[in-house]
């Protein structure tokens, strides 16, 4: 299965297209193909703010993660649905796809969340205060990224991970 945004507004008629969101604006474009090589484009609503726009795909399951703008939606390939739907409160500043254990990782402004293949699995919220979660990469059985917090006086970003066994939020700082 596969997942691609599209920079122009698609043909009318060459795939089905399926609007999702309130579309009040241009949309995200996005073109799938399921395990069947079929293709089709899905058109996702953005977020009111400029953010980031990115697919992320499962390649060993029909789920993917679209950011439209930083709103996000994990959607089902197969099925041409919507599984969940992130509101604009969660604008999606970074994002990852993990494997072994496979989940979709989203950094926000103030949290992150931890997306299964049903929807969201668990959502983390510090202690303290933070001004972005910046994910980078999974090593082994952890996720890594920098974070920016009043925490330090905004001097440097600080290294965080995320243990995808137990969830916790390790902080190097």
């Amino acid at each position: 299965m596969n997942a691609e945004i599209i920079k122009r507004k698609p043909l009318i008629g060459r795939f089905a297209q399926i609007d999702f969101g309130k579309q009040d604006k241009p949309g995200l474009y996005v073109k799938f193909t399921d395990s069947t090589h079929k293709k089709w484009i899905g058109c996702f609503a953005k977020a009111d703010e400029k953010g980031l726009c990115q697919v992320f795909t499962d390649t060993n399951g029909s789920q993917c993660l679209v950011v439209a703008n930083g709103k996000g939606y994990l959607v089902d390939i197969e099925k041409k649905t919507i599984m969940a739907e992130f509101d604009e409160q969660n604008h999606i500043i970074s994002a990852v796809h993990t494997t072994k254990p496979n989940y979709f990782i989203a950094g926000t402004d103030n949290s992150i969340f931890i997306i299964n293949q049903e929807g969201v699995l668990k959502e983390i919220f510090p202690d303290f205060n933070v001004d972005g979660f910046f994910l980078l990469k999974q090593h082994e059985n952890t996720v890594s990224g920098k974070l920016e917090s009043s925490i330090n006086q905004f001097e440097n970003a600080i290294d965080f991970k995320i243990d995808l066994s137990s969830f916790d939020l390790i902080l190097n700082y």
